[in-house]
């Protein structure tokens, strides 16, 4: 059976996934379970197909469309339900394509540097991906005394307003052109630029060699011009917004670089497998944008990075198909706090007041935050299907200091939040 379609020099086919998943949680002030959907890779359905042109040239095009029921990874302590943006457009662009030269796309589609920090070789990217806010975006987070702020985990880091992935180093979906090599030894270059402004490259590499099976990729962007460029107030990838008077506008400049790299082997024969990532961002106006803010008398760390470990062994145990245990830690430290999506300094007022620190104007010079986990994926072959369950222990602590007196300093170790993550994905 086969969609109907407008012609027949042009292909169609019809795919996607739902990934839907129940979620539990305790945030130190509250404890309870939600259902939604697990938007480390959300439900979405897609459009693609080619056309053969002459000789090795091909064209192409690709349409995806995101679907959530209910956004887990913005729910808090009082909303179990987030049906905000239930149907977005993820990719809109077509191709070019030639066997020896390689292939253009134009269009809205992913930066030669998406996926950057998320190389692996087992089966655990659409429940486990190395990101905090996947996860833990919505939460509040809630001081030693038991008082929860107005601020949550994902302010702990600068928000990006395109994905709020909030990850040093890795890329995302944009409107761009770019170009993709053919693979070469098992390595592949991307290049890309578009937006108002950014350019970014990527190397990549996956190939089987004695026994092993080996991926990895590095990618380095930079990002210039408008901070607004999706959209107004739309931080780009986390990146402070400042125009020539100093203040925030949605077409103000942003002057970032990031550098993010992964990479993974699997031994084949026993399933044992190792995965590491590491990303960084420097954003250039971070210290221009405190001062423009008042905040002149402190060295702003203007630097973001992270790093993650993932290991364990996928081996197929059951006849249905195979079998991922595995461990994981993931760190992150972060600068001075850049962490709406305006690229304003990030007020940490609350928790000021929560601890009585009596701070006129409270501001974080820089914070840390990590994770550890444990879980477990089963493939079901005949199914085109993956059931998870997974645990993750997430700690937080704020170097903050009083912008209005920036010799008062307070560092805060936030109360611990663990979750546990249970569904599926099944793919059509």
């Amino acid at each position: 059976t086969t969609a109907r379609k407008g012609n027949r020099k042009v292909s169609l086919t019809i795919s996607g996934q739902v990934n839907e998943a129940l979620m539990w949680f305790d945030a130190g002030d509250e404890t309870n379970v939600y259902q939604g959907t697990n938007d480390t890779a959300r439900s979405r359905f897609r459009l693609v197909g080619d056309a053969k042109i002459t000789g090795d040239w091909k064209a192409g095009y690709l349409m995806e469309f995101g679907v959530r029921s209910n956004r887990l990874n913005r729910v808090d302590q009082d909303n179990a339900n987030t049906r905000t943006d239930a149907l977005d457009l993820r990719h809109q662009a077509w191709w070019i394509d030639n066997k020896s030269l390689g292939r253009v796309w134009l269009g809205l589609t992913s930066q030669a540097t998406d996926g950057i920090t998320e190389v692996t070789t087992a089966n655990m990217n659409h429940f486990a991906r190395p990101s905090l806010s996947k996860w833990n975006g919505g939460f509040f987070l809630v001081t030693p005394n038991g008082v929860r702020t107005t601020n949550t985990w994902r302010n702990l880091q600068p928000s990006d307003g395109v994905s709020g992935d909030n990850v040093a180093g890795e890329g995302d979906r944009r409107h761009l052109v770019k170009y993709e090599s053919p693979a070469f030894e098992g390595f592949k270059v991307s290049a890309a630029w578009g937006e108002d402004d950014f350019w970014d490259m990527s190397l990549r590499y996956s190939k089987d060699i004695a026994g092993f099976k080996i991926a990895a990729g590095i990618g380095y962007a930079e990002y210039t011009d408008d901070s607004g460029a999706v959209g107004a107030n739309e931080n780009l990838r986390g990146c402070t917004g400042l125009d020539p008077a100093g203040g925030v506008t949605s077409s103000s400049d942003t002057d970032c670089n990031t550098l993010g790299l992964s990479a993974s082997i699997m031994h084949e024969a026993t399933g044992l497998f190792v995965t590491g990532a590491y990303g960084q961002r420097t954003d250039d106006l971070r210290g221009e944008r405190f001062a423009s803010a008042g905040v002149a008398s402190i060295a702003i760390d203007d630097s973001d990075d992270f790093w993650s470990v993932q290991a364990g062994i996928e081996q197929k145990f059951v006849a249905i198909g195979k079998t991922t245990l595995y461990g994981e830690y993931w760190h992150a430290e972060t600068g001075a706090q850049i962490g709406d999506t305006s690229g304003d300094p990030q007020s940490f007022q609350s928790t000021s007041d929560a601890l009585a620190l009596g701070f006129g104007s409270a501001r974080s010079s820089g914070s840390q935050v990590s994770y550890w986990g444990v879980g477990v994926n089963q493939h079901i072959e005949a199914a085109a299907m993956d059931l998870y369950l997974a645990y993750r222990h997430h700690t937080a602590e704020a170097d903050l200091f009083d912008a209005a007196a920036t010799a008062n300093r307070a560092k805060v170790e936030y109360q611990d939040l663990d979750i546990v993550m249970g569904g599926a994905m099944i793919k059509f």
